[in-house]
């Protein structure tokens, strides 16, 4: 089957000169590793294959072994250039602009999906509550869910001094920026 490719559907691998079955070995591997039964049987062989004296053992050997190792001056200086090959492309201008562009989509993607509830024009008035009024965020959150609600269906001035004469709501004066104006309190 020298030169043909795999007979999975989008695999299309090519095979080696002794394949016989006409699929690859990640296709095939897939395929028994996808069958509950077989799963359930390799877990139970491998838990009953630690459970026995010998392998508990040679486990403790070769994790002693494996300590003793990496405690060594070879065995430091080893792993110290390991990790340097491994990270040695992560500390490049190319790399660092890269993250950067990925953490900044990253907060925003977050943003949008913590605040869909949040027009962005009042994304600034929600972080005045919490971070300067120290507001907690539920309640910041019903603070701009009840004044978007009060936007959404604009209040009369007859519907207003029903509210006044029922007794809901009362005439409260309010300081703003140059003088005091009266505002309608529920």
């Amino acid at each position: 089957m020298a030169g043909e490719t795999c007979k999975t559907e989008g695999c299309g691998k090519v095979l080696g000169k002794r394949n016989k079955s006409g699929v690859c070995r990640s296709c095939v591997a897939r395929r028994v590793n996808a069958d509950p039964s077989h799963r359930a049987k390799r877990i139970a062989g491998t838990i009953a294959m630690h459970k026995t004296p010998e392998r508990r053992r040679l486990n403790q050997q070769l994790a002693r072994q494996a300590g003793t190792y990496w405690s060594t001056p070879e065995g430091r200086q080893r792993r110290r250039e390991m990790g340097k090959a491994r990270y040695a492309n992560l500390d490049t201008p190319e790399m660092r602009e890269k993250c950067r562009i990925a953490r900044a989509e990253a907060t925003r993607l977050r943003y949008a999906r913590e605040f869909a509830w949040l027009p962005v024009e009042r994304r600034e008035e929600y972080n005045a509550l919490v971070r300067s009024k120290r507001l907690k965020a539920a309640e910041a959150k019903q603070i701009i869910l009840a004044s978007l609600a009060k936007e959404a269906v604009p209040e009369t001035f007859e519907e207003k001094l029903a509210r006044v004469q029922s007794g809901q709501a009362q005439v409260v004066p309010v300081l703003t920026r140059h003088h005091l104006q009266p505002t309608v309190r529920s």
